[in-house]
Parts: structure tokens; C-alpha cells; sequence
């Protein structure tokens, strides 16, 4: 992978948040107005301290004064009044404050949702080793965790941001009302002390991505758990892989421990600088007031109220720095999946055609791979089957025979050598278009929890009538019309309300319903009963006719079908012929046959 290049980061944050200046110019006049009910309510009760109890100037009641009616001017509708105007700031306030986090809310989760779509696109393209290496917790992370942190520091500390700084400049500004010393002071004292409070706050980047990945990876195995949960279960397998589980759990445990205290510890060092910065604040406050006789006493409460008032903001400002190192350590993340090496595709124009009755010539020609550096799998392989031909792929486990269909279908980019349909290079021809034209079924299909119909189209768009015919050819039509729900009867998890059998052969009526010109079956029988595997090849044999098949397979009812065989070993092919020939050498597919009849034998005797 080339160097990585920031796609997701700050400057793109506020790219996208520019594009909604609107929304965003609302949702800063419903901050000016917050933050003024937020920084008025600490004023009018110190200020009838000085007009009532201490028989001020009257500089609050004189303006009340104003307006309240004749007779109303008695200290308890001074007081009434002006409780009445506090509590109608903070109710104001707390609406207000309401109203800017479901405008933030509603931007955050858009610019999420944009992010979303992308990394999705980029999923459909990325080259299929990211997955074998990286596994399916760690992705899945991606776009759960990792972005919603990038939505929750949108959504909170970008609308927290903006209050805080409007509030801080409030309070300033009324402090320096108040008394300009004091409002230098603060002006001076404050910054000084969010500064320190970000040098300490630098660690909690790595630190989140430590907690994250720990997360991810008990992620990774819980997954894996919960998806063999069946099979582990009856083999007694379960405690040994919940073992393993637990050992992530408590490394997990660990990471997040080491992580929130540490974060915890930097936060609460923050917060004793700023209660540092208001010990000083205090102590100027008092020495203000001795050598200034012209600040009052209900000036004096004002301004310590007001120290109360900087807390909530001050505090803001240092939390969202460590939602900004929490945003950027995602963003990393995401930003590594991204620049992930993608799956060349080819060409893209899809003009590539054949007709139904004309077939698909496959040809390789010197076809090499390997997945690990010096272990060949597919050494310098060469075959041509012809259009409409049927052939099999047989040989023991490992040889290459499933990554040669691999190759085929452009999951594996061979390191040498040419795969070509009717003499035209498949990247030529666009992997999209050959994928288009090919039908794939594997020994242990992907199924989704959802109907019957829904796996069988998978995005096609067919009648109930053509859906029934392609399960009749898979040899599953009476089986799903004797379910409640015919074809809206639920597979479950992965398709396990169904057996092995029945999922293949579901898997089958995919494909078939597809019409594909190219047809691979890996392994797609193995789960069914000789009897209905019969049965299916009797069935298939018709709608195979024209469509060149490739059979990857162990067991010899499913080779027998094919008009010619090729047998691997070590990544090379050192047999073809029809089962008859190969039978008659001496050579691997006659040990493989000889010992396939004698377990056949062995299995009836017993039986």
C-alpha cells in the first residue's frame, strides 16, 4: 500500500460543514441567544443586594422601575420581578440549548451518513486479502465506533465549541463591565490556562486508538464465535474458542482501563489548572475590591458568580479537545481502510456480449499465484475448455484447484500469466462484465437472514413463477411449498433454520435463476445425500446444456458428469481426459477413484 492520503480529516470536517451555512448561521444566533440567557442570570440578584440591603444607587431597581406600574415599586415586586426574569433565562436557555444540539445533531449524522456511503463504495472495491487479514469485526468497526466518535464530535463538541467561546466572551465582556481590571485579568488568565490543559490532553489520541483497536479485535472473535456457534457447539468446541475470547475480553479490559485512566487523570489535570486559575482568579477579585472602592459588595458575589459561570465553558473547552484526538484517531483509521490497495477491475464499459446459444471459451494461459511469497499455488497452469464444455477439476486438498476459479473470476489477480474468454483477456473484458456472465456456487454459501425469495433473487427482479422453476431445478420446490410461508419462509442466521443440503441447493436455484453463461460449481453438492445429489445433476444437466461448466469436486458422482477432467497437483495439471481414461493410468485420479470406491463400499457394507 502507497503512503497514506488523509482523505477524512479536519479540513474536510469543515468542508462539509460549510455546505450547510444556512442551517449552520441559525445555529449561531441560537447560540448568541443562549449564551446571553446563560451569562444575564448571575446579574440581577448580586446588583438588589447592593439596591435593597445595602441601599445602593439603585442601579438595577431605577431601571425596573421603568417598567413595573405605579405602586408596584416595593422590594418583594423587586424581587418577584427579578426571579421571574432568571427563571425565564434559564428555561429560555435550556430550549435554546436543545434546539442548537437538534440542529448539530441533524448536520453530524448527514456528514456521517456521507462518510458512510463512501467507505461503502470503497468496500466494493477494496481487494479481498483486506478481509482474509483483517477480518470482519475490525471493518465492521469502521462503521460503528470509528464514525460514530467523528458524529459525536460534530454533533456535541463543535455545538459545545461555539457556546462556549460566545459565553466565555460574554462573561469577559460583562466582567469587564463590571470592573476592567477584573476583566483583563480573566482575558489573560484563561487562555493561559487552556493552553497548559491541551499539553496535557496530546496522549489521549493514542491512547483511544489503543482502547479502539483492543475493542475491535474482541469484535473480530466474537464474531467468529457467534457465526460457528452451531458447529462449535455440537463438537464441544465452544469453551476452548470462549477461552480465547475471554483472554481478548481481558485484553480488551486492559487497553480500556489503561486508556480511561490515563484520560481520566489528564481531564482531572485540566480541571485542578483551571481550579488553579480560579484560586488566582478569587485572590485578584478580593485584592480588586480592597484597593477599588467603587466595586460593591453585590458587584463582588456578581463577579464570583461569574467564576462559576466560566467553569461550564472552560470545562467544554478542555473535554472537546479529547473528543478532537478521539475524532482524529478515527479518522485514521478510517482513512487506512480507504487507502486500502483496491481490486483491479479492468475495463469498465461492459461491451463484452455472447450470445445464449453461442458459449464462453476459457482459456489459461501460463497462469501463476501464490498468497504467501515462494509458495507457488498455481504454477504456470495452461488449459482451454471450449464454449458449452462441461468440465471438472479434481485433485487432493490444496492443490489449486478453488483458487483456479478464484482466478477466473478476478478475486486473485494471477501474478503471471493470462486468463481469457472467447481469446479476449478478462481485465480487458472488465471484471463486472465477466462476473455479470458468471454463476458461482460454493460448498458453503453466503446466506442472509431473510426469506427464501429474497436469498434466491438477491436484487434480481423475477416473478414468484420463475423463482419456483429455479428451486425446482435445485430440487427444493416441495420442501419450501410444504413450509407455512412458502416463499417467504425465514432461513435464519446464515441460513441455519436449513440444513447444509438445503442451503447448497438453494445456493443452486441462485445461480440457476441467474442464467449465467459460465457456470462453477465448488464443492456445491458435497452436503447432499447420493440420492437427491443425483437427482439435482439429472435436473441441472438440462439447464447446463449451452453453458460452459466448471466442476470443482471430491466425490466422483459429481466429477462423472463432466466430458473431460483435469487433475491437479502442487498447482500444476498432470492429468486430463474423461473418467474412463484416467482410470484406466496409472496416476492420481485412479488412487483417488480407487479410494473413494473402496470408503463407498466400506460405508454400504456397514449401512
Amino acid at each position: 500500500m502507497s503512503s497514506m492520503t488523509k482523505i477524512f480529516d479536519f479540513t474536510y470536517l469543515k468542508k462539509q460543514l460549510l455546505q450547510h451555512k444556512s442551517t449552520l448561521v441559525k445555529a449561531h444566533i441560537v447560540a448568541v441567544f443562549a449564551a446571553i440567557t446563560v451569562v444575564l442570570q448571575p446579574l440581577f440578584i448580586p446588583l438588589l443586594i447592593d439596591d435593597l440591603l445595602l441601599e445602593g444607587n439603585g442601579r438595577l431597581t431605577s431601571k425596573l422601575d421603568y417598567i413595573l406600574p405605579a405602586g408596584w415599586s416595593e422590594p418583594m415586586h423587586y424581587i418577584g420581578i427579578t426571579l421571574a426574569i432568571t427563571l425565564f433565562l434559564r428555561f429560555s436557555g435550556f430550549a435554546l440549548n436543545i434546539l442548537q444540539t437538534k440542529v448539530f445533531t441533524g448536520i453530524s449524522q448527514e456528514i456521517c451518513y456521507n462518510i458512510r456511503l463512501r467507505v461503502l463504495g470503497r468496500l466494493q472495491n477494496i481487494a479481498v486479502k483486506y478481509f482474509e487479514q483483517n477480518g470482519t469485526g475490525k471493518t465492521a468497526s469502521l462503521f460503528t465506533t470509528d464514525i460514530d466518535t467523528v458524529e459525536s464530535f460534530i454533533s456535541k463538541s463543535i455545538s459545545k465549541l461555539i457556546l462556549s467561546v460566545l459565553q466565555l466572551i460574554a462573561t469577559a465582556a460583562i466582567l469587564l463591565w463590571i470592573n476592567v481590571k477584573i476583566g483583563l485579568f480573566i482575558l489573560l488568565l484563561y487562555p493561559a490556562v487552556i493552553f497548559l490543559t491541551v499539553k496535557l490532553g496530546k496522549s489521549v489520541k493514542k491512547l483511544k486508538g489503543s482502547e479502539n483497536k483492543a475493542i475491535a479485535g474482541f469484535q473480530e472473535k466474537i464474531t467468529d464465535f457467534l457465526e460457528a456457534v452451531h458447529e462449535l457447539r455440537v463438537s464441544r468446541r465452544d469453551k476452548h474458542f470462549l477461552t480465547h475470547i475471554k483472554s481478548s475480553a481481558g485484553t480488551m479490559r486492559d487497553a480500556i482501563i489503561s486508556s480511561q485512566w490515563k484520560t481520566d487523570a489528564a481531564s482531572r489535570g485540566s480541571f485542578v489548572l483551571f481550579l488553579a486559575g480560579f484560586d488566582l482568579f478569587r485572590v485578584a477579585a478580593v485584592y480588586v475590591a480592597l484597593t477599588s472602592p467603587d466595586l460593591s459588595v453585590g458587584e463582588m458575589i456578581a463577579i464570583f458568580s461569574y467564576l462559576w459561570v466560566l467553569m461550564g465553558p472552560v470545562q467544554e473547552l478542555i473535554g472537546i479537545q479529547y473528543s478532537w484526538f478521539g475524532a482524529s484517531a478515527a479518522m485514521d483509521r478510517v482513512n487506512t481502510f480507504i487507502n486500502q490497495d483496491e481490486e483491479m477491475k479492468g475495463n469498465l464499459s461492459g461491451e463484452f456480449s455472447v450470445g445464449e446459444k453461442t458459449g464462453v471459451e476459457i482459456a489459461f494461459d501460463k497462469v501463476s499465484f501464490s498468497y504467501t511469497e515462494g509458495v507457488s499455488v498455481l504454477d504456470e497452469v495452461s488449459l482451454k475448455i471450449p464454449a458449452g464444455q462441461h468440465v471438472a477439476i479434481v485433485g487432493a486438498t490444496g492443490g489449486g484447484k478453488s483458487t483456479l476459479v478464484q482466478v477466473l473470476t478476478g478475486l486473485y489477480k494471477p501474478l503471471n500469466g493470462t486468463v481469457s474468454l472467447n481469446n479476449q483477456d478478462i481485465y480487458a473484458i472488465g471484471l463486472d462484465t465477466v462476473r455479470e456472465m458468471t454463476g458461482v456456487v460454493l460448498q458453503a454459501p453466503g446466506l442472509f437472514q431473510s426469506t427464501v425469495r429474497e436469498n434466491i433473487l438477491m436484487g434480481e427482479h423475477a416473478d414468484d413463477e420463475e423463482v419456483w422453476r429455479s428451486l425446482q431445478v435445485a430440487c427444493l420446490d416441495e420442501f419450501i411449498r410444504e413450509q407455512a410461508d412458502g416463499l417467504d419462509t425465514q432461513v435464519g442466521s446464515r441460513g441455519l433454520k436449513l440444513s447444509g443440503g438445503q442451503r447448497q441447493r438453494l445456493a443452486i436455484a441462485r445461480m440457476v435463476l441467474r442464467k449465467p453463461q459460465i457456470v462453477i460449481l465448488d464443492e456445491a453438492t458435497s452436503a447432499l445425500d447420493p440420492q437427491t445429489e443425483n437427482e439435482v445433476h439429472k435436473r441441472l444437466k438440462a439447464f447446463l446444456e449451452n453453458r460452459t461448466t466448471i466442476t470443482v469436486a471430491h466425490r466422483l458422482s459429481a466429477v462423472k458428469q463432466a466430458e473431460k477432467i483435469y487433475v491437479f497437483e502442487n498447482g500444476k495439471i498432470i492429468q486430463d481426459g474423461s473418467h474412463d481414461d484416467l482410470v484406466s493410468q496409472d496416476g492420481l485420479y485412479s488412487k483417488l477413484y480407487n479410494d473413494k470406491e473402496k470408503t463407498h463400499e466400506r460405508s454400504e457394507i456397514h449401512a
